[in-house]
């Protein structure tokens, strides 16, 4: 496991399962799908969204991150909604139409040894 992190979304800063489900036409470069095929990690099924925070942070359109949440409920797809944005992490809150999104994948099943 990882080191423990203050990033209000997780829980430690590593994670060893990359990926992402295919979303735009943006995603026919993506690094995780790249390194999926060089190293042989499976490219896991799910969506992390959330508006930027800190000086300059760009606004972000709402309206985006529930057609993304549509698209993931509609497919099966776990959701998970960091951030609205703004000044700093916390300025816009975690809510996403009045509740939290914070879907994971299952964890993996252990293969026990042979």
């Amino acid at each position: 496991m990882g080191e423990a992190t203050a990033i209000g979304w997780t829980d430690h800063t590593f994670n060893p399962w990359w990926g992402c489900a295919r979303v735009s036409p943006g995603c026919e470069h993506c690094y995780a799908e790249t390194f999926a095929k060089r190293t042989g990690h499976p490219v896991w099924g799910k969506v992390i969204a959330g508006g930027e925070s800190g000086p300059g942070h760009r606004p972000l359109d709402l309206d985006h991150a529930r057609a993304l949440r549509s698209q993931c409920t509609a497919s099966g797809v776990p959701f998970f909604f960091k951030q609205v944005g703004g000044q700093h992490p916390t300025s816009g809150g975690d809510l996403l139409d009045g509740r939290t999104w914070k879907q994971r994948p299952p964890a993996p099943t252990p293969v026990a040894a042979s």
